[in-house]
């Protein structure tokens, strides 16, 4: 109260009128907000990750290590994506195969569809069963293209 007091004698009316300074500086500039939206739309596996989706924790694990911070935490992390627009969001994608023969494979087993043998049967065990599968990402709001 002394200081109140004091600064009213020194500045008058001045010394009531707060001076805000708007918080501390922005330690994650505009560049690292950008790239941790990359980062989590994009699929971990193709950096190197063994999981499929990126939790707000292994994306942060995963941001600290690669160096694109020294220290971040999940919530400033939340807030990045949700201020540029990034949503974790249910998706339904079409699941391939990841044998390399494939291709091959499948034309094979359609071309038995199209063409049977005249003096035979096709009997089908395992069809090729591309369905939707479920799942969730980071995605940008809105609908896909």
């Amino acid at each position: 109260m002394r200081d109140v007091i004091h600064a009213f004698t020194v500045r008058g009316f001045d010394a009531l009128d707060p001076k805000w300074s708007g918080g501390a500086p922005r330690r994650i500039d505009e560049q690292i907000r950008d790239w941790i939206c990359v980062i989590a739309r994009c699929d971990p596996r193709f950096l190197g990750r063994p999981f499929s989706c990126w939790s707000l924790a292994k994306l942060r694990d995963y941001l600290i290590h690669a160096g694109y911070v020294t220290t971040i935490s999940v919530e400033t992390i939340r807030r990045v994506l949700h201020g540029r627009g990034v949503s974790w969001r249910a998706t339904k994608t079409w699941k391939a195969s990841t044998d390399p023969d494939f291709t091959m494979k499948m034309r094979r087993i359609l071309d038995l569809y199209d063409h049977p043998p005249a003096d035979g049967r096709v009997l089908c065990v395992d069809e090729l069963n591309l369905q939707p599968r479920p799942g969730r990402a980071w995605r940008q709001v809105g609908h896909p293209v």
